[in-house]
């Protein structure tokens, strides 16, 4: 048939997209991996918590690199504070938190093969120290830069 995909259970196309998206992200794809993970994440069973968790953990890792930061009562709901400083590191641009947290937190990261993967969000961090340096040298001189991004 041309929809097969839609004659599989749920808790099926959730593992097909799980692993999908765990694929794209080692692939690069970050987009796609996103878009696989999402899915799984949205109609994963709310009963099966562990499942969520372990979604979560590369959906996070592929929103990270792509410079987009999770809530942390989201991280904190799902016992994730694991990526709470590293969250704040990248939003604020702060290099060394980020440094720290990826030292600190390295066998963990390591274990659930996204440490390499998340020194790629350190771009993010550093995008943001720039704009952050921006904004605030335009809020305190009458010089006004501009910045295109």
């Amino acid at each position: 048939g041309s929809n097969t995909f839609e004659r599989y259970k749920m808790s099926q196309k959730v593992t097909y997209n799980y692993f999908l998206g765990r694929m794209c992200m080692f692939d690069n794809n970050y987009q796609k991996a996103e878009d696989h993970l999402q899915y799984a994440f949205a109609n994963c069973h709310r009963a099966y918590t562990k499942n969520k968790v372990r979604i979560l953990i590369y959906l996070i890792t592929v929103q990270l690199v792509r410079g987009q930061f999770p809530k942390q009562h989201i991280l904190q709901k799902y016992g994730l504070g694991v990526f709470i400083e590293l969250v704040r590191a990248c939003r604020t641009g702060n290099v060394r938190l980020f440094d720290q947290t990826m030292h600190t937190q390295q066998d963990w990261f390591i274990r659930r093969g996204i440490y390499v993967i998340l020194q790629k969000a350190k771009i993010i961090c550093y995008r943001n120290l720039v704009y952050n340096t921006y904004r605030f040298i335009n809020s305190h001189t009458n010089i006004n830069f501009r910045l295109k991004m």
